[in-house]
């Protein structure tokens, strides 16, 4: 008995081994047929609609039909489906990040996910996979979405409300996509909501926002955002959750006045109040109708009464009012003045329509900075010589004679394999010592600072610099960051990098010894503690810099348009005086004031001529090069247009990093350029000549034929209206008034009013002493003088209308330049 026992517990044992292992392919069979249950469903962009260049959602629900599951979900750019074709507009490749969020999801479960990433294609094509246990079980493609260039975003319980946005007879890369947004669809960052051009809220319960939301909103128009706010009977429901810093109109209660928008003795109910900071562009007697005010570098237009309300709603001149909002919106922010428009909403300079620079393309700006790390340079070539002959030196003539001199040449075959190696192994030792042992990460950020906010937003680009291959772990200090991957550089291939949103995390892949790879990143941060002031005083801008931080700066300069004063170092608590006497910037002058400030041999006008061809470069060649590029980046240059338009701006410098990372737990060896940006606004005109560019025009009307920008407009048969004003210092006025005109295109010339080759263009400034448009004599790229009468005596304001026809439309039409306006103030 006890032998058969025996005998049958190790054939009970074998049998059971070879049932289990039939049975392991029927449970993996049965995992496998757990994960097929999982169904994903999404949507990219806002309702199906995306804006290149921005940050759009992707909306993912996720359910299991099957077993417990616990994996994460992969949400990339789906790159395959653009077939190797090339993008209009694009700026390089961009490396496909990866953004991975962990999903636990039991049986019979739905998830709804949202990630956002920026949309560096048109339409956005995007691919997701849900992963376990390092494997995909799940892979789609979800359908392209459709690409806009410019955006609004409607919060209203009138489902329809501001959809004539739509209907407005713009050209094709102005007209707006209308997406009606839910509360919970409202992002909660500045940097998300930078898509919108216009955010328009009309009967919506404010209320309900999230402290989140309110900060963004404030962040957004600070930024450059426009914001569009209806009232009425409903004006606290609409203005309840708004910041009151917000509101050109502190709004009180509401009357019935009579209709300007209707016959038959209709009223309208409006909201009543005071002026907060704001105007009135539109009144009925004293009643205000539509009012705006300055935030920032953004616009808030507030109306006075119900959009979506009869008889307002029915009104046949409704779209011609929406009309000239939706211009000013466009147009009217300070921001739209700057070469790249960075971190203001609506559409940028040079990319009117057609979706902004993206954070991605912007990086490929900074690849040069980002590559000026001394570990990166290459190798000496006295060092590399020296080594070279040495080497043959030691193989050669000095092997040979020592080897003779023991009588044992026949050893060579050892020898020269062992000198070999010994130079190698020098080599790579004269390599690490050069080059580092330890991780090294490349900074360059730029805080923009909006005079009065109590937050900023920041761009940053780093590079980490890897000693030995292998793949890197990244951790960003603080909350709320956006993470992209970096356009054309440091790329290697689809999925290199990948990001953890919620945990500000960063892996990068598959990076090789002294290699550079890197990234972008965008968000909102706490201004730094650096402000100025301007006044415009007998031809100069003058006023004073004061650091409030404790942080110390290295240089400052101020910029205004061709004009630049350099300020030097600045302690915490110092103040430095700025007087500089502005310039308009022309593409006619010589190089752009960009690379003139800090003078390098890479731009020709300085430095060690060197360094460009191999050449140590010194610090402060470094130094220079980096500035300059930042520079370009913000003012335009060798790499972007020049702005005509002269809009102060301070920035200062520091080598301290304005972002913290931990790369593989560690704090890596830090280089950083810091610069931290600060617009400035003339507080008041006083006394002196006006220069060309100190005071742009801005586009407050627009219909008809043509492309309308800032830089530049070309019409065909249209109207563009604009409109000129000043803060004019108490008892001043403006005298000698005339319109100066800069085409950096070399647009058509433009002469007296008339018929050219059967096209007709009419010029006209309004004259506010006789109520009506005169005729004047405009000249591109030119000076024209003004009558007397176009300067409200009130305000300092002059507005001019363009009016283009072309018979047939089988004309070219007129390509105009910059205007502004210039005189003497006394």
């Amino acid at each position: 008995m006890s032998s058969t026992g025996g005998f049958r517990l190790p054939t009970r044992v074998a049998l059971g081994a070879v049932l289990a292992g039939l049975a392991l392919p029927a449970l993996a069979g049965a995992a496998q047929a757990d994960n097929r249950s999982l169904s994903v469903t999404g949507h990219v962009g806002y309702h199906d609609v995306t804006k290149q260049g921005e940050w759009m959602p992707v909306n993912l629900d996720i359910t299991n039909r099957g077993g417990d599951f616990q994996g994460s979900v992969e949400v990339s750019a789906d790159t395959s489906s653009l077939n190797g074709t090339v993008v209009k507009g694009q700026t390089g490749s961009v490396d496909a990040a990866v953004y991975q969020i962990p999903v636990s999801l039991p049986a019979g479960a739905t998830k709804h996910l949202r990630v956002y990433m920026v949309a560096d294609y048109p339409g956005m094509p995007v691919a997701v996979r849900v992963v376990e246990n390092g494997h995909a079980v799940f892979a789609q493609a979800l359908p392209s979405a459709t690409n806009t260039g410019t955006l609004i975003g409607v919060l209203s319980d009138e489902p329809t409300v501001f959809d004539d946005f739509a209907a407005l007879p713009f050209p094709s890369s102005l007209a707006p996509k209308i997406v009606h947004l839910t509360k919970d669809e409202l992002p909660d960052s500045q940097v998300m909501l930078r898509a919108f051009d216009l955010i328009a809220v009309n009967d919506f319960a404010t209320d309900g926002f999230t402290s989140g939301q309110r900060a963004a909103l404030t962040d957004y128009v600070a930024n450059g955002g426009s914001l569009l706010l209806g009232t009425g009977a409903a004006w606290h429901k609409t203005l309840a959750g708004v910041g009151a810093d917000l509101l050109p109109m502190q709004v009180t209660g509401t009357s019935m006045i009579a209709s300007p928008a209707a016959a038959g003795g209709a009223t309208l109910e409006v909201a009543t109040g005071s002026l907060s900071g704001g105007r009135a562009w539109l009144a009925s007697g004293s009643q205000p109708l539509l009012t705006e005010k300055t935030v920032g570098n953004g616009i808030v237009t507030l109306a006075t009464f119900d959009w979506a309300q009869e008889p307002m709603a029915s009104w046949s001149g409704l779209k011609d009012l929406l009309r000239q909002v939706a211009v000013r919106a466009y147009f009217g922010s300070p921001s739209v003045g700057t070469p790249l428009g960075i971190g203001g909403g609506g559409p940028v300079p040079y990319s009117i329509g057609g979706g902004s620079t993206s954070l991605s393309q912007r990086g490929s700006m900074m690849s040069q900075p980002l590559n000026n790390l001394p570990a990166l340079d290459l190798p000496s070539f006295m060092v590399t010589g020296l080594l070279i002959l040495a080497y043959v030196l030691l193989v050669g003539p000095a092997n040979y004679i020592v080897l003779r001199l023991l009588g044992r040449r026949e050893l060579s075959w050892i020898t020269i394999p062992a000198i070999a190696v010994v130079f190698a192994v020098g080599a790579y030792g004269i390599a690490i010592g050069t080059k580092g042992q330890s991780v090294q990460s490349n900074q360059i950020a730029i805080v923009h600072v909006v005079p009065g906010a109590s937050r900023a937003y920041q761009e940053s680009y780093t590079g980490v610099f890897a000693p030995t291959r292998g793949d890197y772990a990244i951790r960003i200090a603080g909350t709320g960051v956006l993470i992209a991957p970096l356009s054309g550089a440091y790329a290697n291939g689809q999925g290199s990098i990948r990001v953890s949103p919620g945990a500000n995390a960063v892996d990068i892949l598959g990076m090789t010894a002294f290699n550079l790879r890197g990234f972008a990143s965008e968000g909102t941060t706490a201004t730094p503690g650096l402000t100025a002031s301007l006044q415009f005083v007998q031809g100069n801008l003058v006023g004073m810099l004061e650091n409030h931080s404790t942080m110390t700066f290295s240089d400052a300069v101020l910029v205004a348009g061709d004009a630049y004063q350099t300020l030097g170092p600045i302690g915490p608590g110092a103040s430095i005086a700025l007087r500089l006497q502005p310039k308009a910037a022309s593409p006619f002058n010589g190089n752009p004031v960009s690379t003139r400030i800090y003078p390098s041999a890479m731009y020709g006008n300085g430095g060690n001529p060197g360094a460009v061809f191999g050449g140590r470069a010194s610090d402060t060649e470094r130094r220079a090069e980096d500035r300059t590029q930042i520079l370009q980046l913000l003012l335009g240059g060798i790499n972007g247009a020049v702005a005509p338009a002269i809009t102060p701006m301070l920035i200062a410098w520091s080598d301290q990093p304005l972002q913290t990372i931990a790369v593989n737990g560690n704090t890596p060896r830090a280089h950083a350029t810091s610069a931290v940006v600060v617009p400035l606004t003339v507080s008041s005109l006083g006394s002196g000549a006006v220069p060309a560019g100190l005071i742009p025009a801005r586009l407050i009307d627009f219909s008809g034929e043509g492309q309308p920008g800032p830089g530049s407009i070309f019409l065909q048969n249209g109207t563009a209206t604009y409109e000129f004003s000043a803060p004019l210092a108490a008892g001043t006025h403006l005298t000698g008034a005339a319109l100066s005109s800069s085409n950096a295109y070399m647009g058509k010339p433009i002469g007296p009013t008339g018929t050219t080759g059967g096209q007709t263009l009419r010029e006209e400034v309004w004259d506010w002493a006789g109520s009506a448009w005169r005729t004047i004599d405009l000249q591109d790229n030119g000076t024209t003088t003004l009558p007397s009468g176009a300067v409200n005596p009130a305000t300092g304001t002059v507005r001019v209308r363009l009016t283009a026809n072309i018979p047939n439309t089988t004309g070219p039409g007129f390509l105009l330049g910059n205007l502004s306006l210039t005189g003497t103030l006394q």
